[in-house]
């Protein structure tokens, strides 16, 4: 039986080689319109199961979590701006660089219930808001991993998916 218990551990682990495996996640976090260095930012990693990792970002803005090689997506966290979710992180990385991460803060999310759709509020204030956010998708950009990731959003989330990144070559272009 002793045995048994060897083996089936031994070939669980031949089948998935990424159990017990991390990723080290590193990013330093900055506003978005003022490039100043924005400590407290909360970073969160959660597995299919539920699981979840925390770190924050220290007084220099930077920020390091070991996550588990089978985590879901990224949450990053600050208070009055869009949450970021990075998704479909790829799998056999021993590390993720994601430079700098622009949060997009002083932002209204209040304008916007749960579904990403708008409350009452002047059209004025409407209007720039979507100003902003058509900007944020057309010029923010997370290069990583050889990959340029465009953001889109989803409701009141600000999401980046690895699936849906564009390579870039070694000499910049894509």
């Amino acid at each position: 039986m002793k045995y048994l218990i060897v083996i089936i551990s031994i070939l669980t682990l031949c089948v998935n080689p990424s159990i017990g495996q991390n990723i080290l996640i590193k990013g330093k976090f900055i506003d978005y319109k003022t490039n100043e260095i924005l400590p407290g930012v909360s970073l969160s990693s959660y597995t299919q199961e539920g699981k979840k990792q925390d770190a924050f970002s220290g007084y220099e803005g930077t920020s390091e979590l070991k996550i588990n090689a089978d985590a879901e997506y990224l949450i990053i966290r600050y208070m009055s701006s869009y949450v970021i979710k990075i998704i479909n992180i790829p799998s056999g990385i021993k590390q993720i660089d994601f430079g700098e991460i622009k949060i997009v803060k002083d932002f209204d999310t209040k304008l916007l219930r749960m579904d990403g759709c708008h409350i009452e509020a002047s059209p004025k204030h409407i209007d720039n808001h979507n100003r902003y956010k058509k900007e944020i998708i057309e010029k923010y950009r997370l290069n990583v991993i050889q990959k340029e990731l465009k953001p889109y959003f989803k409701g009141k989330d600000l999401i980046f998916d690895f699936n849906k990144g564009t390579c870039i070559k070694s000499n910049g272009e894509k």
